[in-house]
């Protein structure tokens, strides 16, 4: 299986959490893609609207204090 097979099973429609500033937000994956050596996840928040391009070290999956 590629990276980006591996990497879509893994995350996308999958449920995660973002730190912005001091505020945590649970978010769902839409989609995630590999550029320039960087892995970016499209979410969108669970409660709320928009969507956002984030790096993978701001994403964390599992529990909002994990």
């Amino acid at each position: 299986m590629s990276i980006m097979k591996d990497l879509i099973s893994q995350y996308v429609g999958k449920k995660a959490y973002i730190q912005v500033g001091g505020l945590t937000t649970e978010v769902v994956v839409k989609d995630v893609k590999v550029s320039y050596g960087h892995t970016r996840f499209l979410v969108t928040p669970v409660s709320g609207n928009g969507e956002q391009w984030v790096e993978s070290v701001a994403l964390k999956k599992g529990k909002k204090n994990d």
